[in-house]
């Protein structure tokens, strides 16, 4: 095998050596500049969630629908665009004009992006109608997906009538989960309202463990109300389609 002559094999090795400082120096460089420029990127895209704009509440109303009988609803609203709320939870307070605690009540609700719900407590277990209530979240989980659940409900038409004994409107209605999934709880919100469409009042019921194309039906009581001509009772269904099996 020819050998390079000695003259050529300092010159390779001179080259080599010379060209060792060139390369690290390239790669420190190149290393420093995507860490200053892409780096930072990289965490926004892995932790969208960090910045998270916590649920807005409006529209707090503490409704007397019958003598000594209390309810409370709000609207509560995502205003992230893109992160959905899979689970969170909330803590309702009423308070008394010397602001003294009189009723707490607590649960779990869901928010898709953009989108708001009524926040309901459908009865408050006191003698005197609150002054104020405040609303407050906790333990909230954040997620970035478009892949969500479509389920939907077939709604049975709803019926309402007044007892005399004892007082109080009753509210008969029903409906079909028409999806393909078994759906853990399936909140029905009923709204009352009068001729003129004014709220009078909120209640909510929850169904458990509903079955794919499984018919429903419930009964709401308002003791102590008697409905007048003209009310409407407008039904609201809502599951979480982040828990459907």
């Amino acid at each position: 095998m020819k050998e390079f002559p000695r003259w050529q094999r300092y010159l390779i090795f001179a080259s080599v050596l010379l060209f060792l400082p060139i390369l690290y120096s390239t790669r420190a460089y190149a290393t420093k500049y995507f860490n200053e420029t892409y780096a930072p990127l990289v965490v926004t895209v892995l932790d969208p969630t960090k910045d998270a704009l916590l649920p807005e509440v409006t529209q707090l109303r503490i409704a007397e629908y019958a003598a000594g009988q209390f309810s409370a609803y709000a609207i509560v609203s995502n205003p992230n665009l893109v992160l959905h709320l899979r689970t969170g939870n909330y803590k309702v307070s009423f308070f008394d004009g010397g602001n003294s605690l009189m009723h707490e009540t607590k649960g779990q609700l869901y928010l898709l992006a953009g989108k708001d719900k009524y926040l309901v407590v459908s009865r408050i277990p006191v003698k005197t109608k609150p002054a104020k209530m405040s609303v407050e979240f906790s333990s909230l989980s954040w997620v970035k997906t478009n892949s969500i659940r479509d389920i939907d409900f077939a709604k049975q038409p709803t019926s309402i009538h007044n007892e005399l004994d004892p007082i109080r409107t009753v509210v008969d209605g029903g409906f079909l989960n028409t999806s393909g999934f078994d759906l853990p709880n399936v909140s029905v919100q009923v709204i009352l309202k009068d001729a003129q469409g004014y709220i009078k009042t909120i209640s909510e019921r929850h169904e458990s463990s509903v079955e794919p194309k499984e018919q429903r039906t419930f009964r709401i009581l308002y003791p102590g109300l008697f409905a007048s001509p003209g009310t409407k009772a407008e039904v609201i269904l809502d599951t979480n389609p982040f828990e459907a099996e």
